[in-house]
């Protein structure tokens, strides 16, 4: 399975799209309007969340910049901007994203979120794409930072976010890590208990 995540990764598109279908859920703009609806969000150049309203008024759409935060399924988005999209893989090119929306795993002294998007070939009509999460990392306030899928680029990374809890560096030094190791990795050190 790793593998495939590895693979699919080196495929990532320069422009890439991240569609989801209406689903209900909240939102919050940046004006202070609050609802409830249903929504969806589009991921890369056209980033926005898309609102559906009743049939006479059809559909209203915010842009990263008009949006405070949003949820749906339980799940929680906010917008993000000016970060480097790096993978970690040889050979793979590195994106800039100006602007658009990140899952938040894990808030505290360290933020960890997790970015979306669709790779594979985008203009053949009967493709279908593979949906590829990358994760973020960052301290309240300060830039992204983008975790390579590759363990021996992802350990200093993530050590230096976690650096004065030695008993964590020493843990991602031994580990492999995937998603679910780095998320309990963020939220022990969050929680700010010393083992």
């Amino acid at each position: 399975m790793r593998l495939l995540y590895v693979c699919l990764a080196v495929l990532l598109p320069s422009a890439c799209l991240a569609q989801r279908e209406f689903t209900p859920g909240s939102y919050e703009l940046l004006d202070g309007t609050k609802g409830e609806g249903e929504l969806k969000y589009s991921s890369g150049m056209g980033a926005e969340l898309i609102l559906k309203t009743n049939e006479k008024k059809g559909k209203s759409s915010f842009s990263p910049k008009q949006v405070k935060s949003f949820k749906v399924s339980n799940r929680l988005f906010v917008p993000v901007y000016d970060f480097e999209l790096n993978n970690g893989m040889p050979l793979t090119p590195k994106y800039h994203i100006k602007q658009d929306f990140a899952e938040v795993l894990d808030t505290g002294k360290v933020e960890l979120l997790k970015y979306t998007l669709l790779v594979g070939n985008m203009k053949d009509k009967y493709s279908r794409g593979q949906y590829v999460g990358l994760l973020l990392i960052r301290r309240r306030g300060e830039q992204l930072v983008s975790i390579p899928l590759v363990d021996k680029k992802a350990r200093p990374i993530l050590s230096s976010f976690v650096k004065d809890r030695p008993d964590i560096v020493s843990f991602i030094n031994q580990e492999a890590l995937d998603e679910d190791k780095i998320r309990a990795i963020v939220q022990e050190y969050n929680s700010g208990q010393i083992k």
